[in-house]
């Protein structure tokens, strides 16, 4: 069995990146589609008032969400560069590291 090159930690990183990533798009398009509730006429005009509420409150709550999501994924992304960056020794990298020292040093 070979070494894998990335550790566990950078995969279930990565993968929580990916995740937050589509979350972020998905606001976006929540905000999109505020906007078009928002701006859109319509053909009832006793409702025009309230659904236009309903798409400004669709709007602020994603734009909301969508503010507090950027710092959590810019911590992630700095989380997986470092781990990638920097990657943890795992037991086989430990075990190998022991060895070379006994053999050069003994």
């Amino acid at each position: 069995m070979s070494p894998n090159t990335t550790s566990s930690g950078a995969r279930a990183t990565t993968l929580h990146v990916t995740v937050a990533l589509i979350a972020m798009a998905l606001l976006l398009w929540t905000i999109h589609y505020g906007y078009q509730t928002t701006t859109a006429l319509q053909k009832h005009p006793l409702h025009t008032q309230w659904i236009s509420c309903v798409g400004a409150l669709i709007m602020i709550s994603g734009f909301l969400l969508l503010a507090l999501g950027f710092p959590i994924v810019a911590d992630l992304f700095l989380r997986l560069l470092e781990e990638l960056q920097y990657p943890k020794e795992t037991d086989i990298h430990q075990k190998l590291k022991l060895k070379v020292d006994q053999f050069f040093y003994n």
